[in-house]
């Protein structure tokens, strides 16, 4: 699903991104399952030190990541230049619920391995973002502290063969580019190179 841009792409710029809030602290979840730890750093220092390539003998608890969280009167410009559609507000659909924008930043094979939680739409703005999706009440394989990049590496293949592997359903969407995910489904992300994301929770 397409979404047109405006004046909001000049924010997926790194050093418009650095010159508008380098000496700000952001909040970094762990990349795992369930993204509980925490951890605060100036946002200068996580563009330096934690969008790097990362690799395979890295683990999801002990690895950082800038999504959610998100000071949205210290980020006000990002949110305000973000365009959302119409379609985002059918309260007859979705019961009179409100939207909730999360904003983030991830580095090359960076990503969340599966979890789930509320419906919601993901747009990428900035380089591209592969999804992995399992639908409602299907469980995929997986471990909550490996790394979505270990799991495509170690478990995709064997997972595609196994019983119930052709409910695995993904895509990559690149700027521009809108992705639903339903409520209750089982989903995994894994940034193409350093991305800028906004997603809609609902």
């Amino acid at each position: 699903m397409q979404h047109s841009k405006d004046s909001s792409e000049i924010w997926c710029q790194k050093s418009e991104l650095l010159k508008m809030y380098g000496d700000l602290n952001v909040t970094l979840s762990s990349a795992n399952t369930f993204s509980h730890a925490r951890r605060i750093v100036k946002f200068s220092d996580y563009v330096d030190q934690y969008l790097n390539q990362h690799t395979l003998d890295q683990v999801a608890n002990e690895t950082w990541y800038l999504f959610g969280d998100n000071n949205h009167s210290e980020w006000k410009e990002i949110f305000q230049s973000y365009i959302e559609q119409d379609f985002f507000y059918d309260h007859e659909r979705l019961n009179g619920r409100e939207s909730s924008l999360s904003f983030g930043i991830g580095g090359s094979g960076s990503g969340v391995p599966f979890h789930v939680h509320g419906p919601g739409f993901s747009e990428v703005l900035w380089g591209r973002k592969r999804w992995f999706l399992m639908p409602k009440g299907v469980q995929p394989d997986f471990d909550p502290d490996e790394t979505t990049l270990v799991w495509l590496r170690t478990r995709y293949n064997s997972m595609l063969q196994a019983e119930g592997g052709h409910d695995l359903l993904e895509c990559t969407i690149e700027p521009g580019e809108l992705l639903y995910f339903p409520d209750n489904w089982f989903h995994a992300t894994l940034n193409i190179g350093q991305s800028v994301f906004m997603s809609t929770f609902v």
